[in-house]
Formats: structure tokens, C-alpha cells, sequence
């Protein structure tokens, strides 16, 4: 039981998280962090020629508030991060409506979405595919229970 409880934790985490906190309007302050990996298999190296940007990431921050919620794929030691604006329509699904990079202070309109869920017995994953203008994100964020 104590097993099962911890392969799903993550997920009931994210879910929690998703149908959680009402009264704000914009998301708050307070993130849930999740510690991770962005990867990616070689089978996917054809997207990058074609100009698709991977995201790197070691940390997932999730800001919750109201409708709307701020999900962040970070890279800190290397002070990289992608920051996706939008609202859960499910609890695994994240609708995204806008992108800032590190590197910008604005949210520039994009389209896309998150999907959260388990990954064998004890990872999870989030993948998200995001446009933005002609360019193409993608991220693959695996988390170790």
C-alpha cells in the first residue's frame, strides 16, 4: 500500500494542485516545486534541425490561483527557464495561452498545452507542446518518485 500511495503521489500532487486555491485571481507567489529532468530520445534530434526548441530543465514550479496558473520549467544553475500561462482544464491537462523566457520580462501569446501523468511504476512525467510565433517548445519533464 505504502508503495502504491508513492507512485501515484506525484500525480495526486498535480492534481491537488489543479483543483486547488479559488480565491486569487492571478496566480500567487507560493510554487509547488517538483525536482527532475527534462529529456529527450534521440528519435526527436530531426525536430531540432527544424528549428523546435528543447527545453532544458532540472525543477517544475507550479503557481496556482483562480482560473489561471503559471507553470515553470527551470534550469537554475544555468539560469535558464520557460514560464507557460494558462489554466487547467482537467487535472492532467494544462491549456496554455501564453510563454516568457527567462531572458524576457513579457508574456509574448502562445498556444498549446501540458499533459501530466505516471510513467511506469515510479516516474511521472509532464510533456508539453507549445507554439509561439513559427516556433515550436517542447518539453519532456520526468520526475523520480
Amino acid at each position: 500500500m505504502d508503495r502504491l500511495c508513492q507512485k501515484f503521489a506525484f500525480t495526486f500532487c498535480l492534481a491537488g494542485l489543479a483543483a486547488a486555491g479559488l480565491a486569487a485571481q492571478t496566480p500567487g507567489n507560493d510554487a509547488e516545486v517538483i525536482e527532475g529532468r527534462c529529456t529527450y530520445s534521440e528519435e526527436l534530434a530531426p525536430l531540432l534541425e527544424q528549428g523546435h526548441v528543447f527545453v532544458e530543465c532540472d525543477r517544475l514550479e507550479i503557481r496556482r490561483g483562480g482560473s489561471e496558473a503559471e507553470i515553470a520549467f527551470t534550469y537554475p544553475s544555468r539560469l535558464r527557464s520557460v514560464e507557460f500561462r494558462g489554466g487547467f482544464t482537467r487535472a492532467d491537462r494544462f491549456e496554455i495561452s501564453a510563454i516568457r523566457l527567462r531572458s524576457q520580462n513579457e508574456w509574448t501569446e502562445a498556444e498549446g498545452q501540458c499533459e501530466f501523468g505516471p510513467l511506469g511504476r515510479e516516474r511521472t512525467k509532464v510533456t508539453c507542446l507549445v507554439k509561439d510565433g513559427p516556433r515550436f517548445f517542447l518539453v519532456n519533464f520526468i520526475h523520480d518518485s
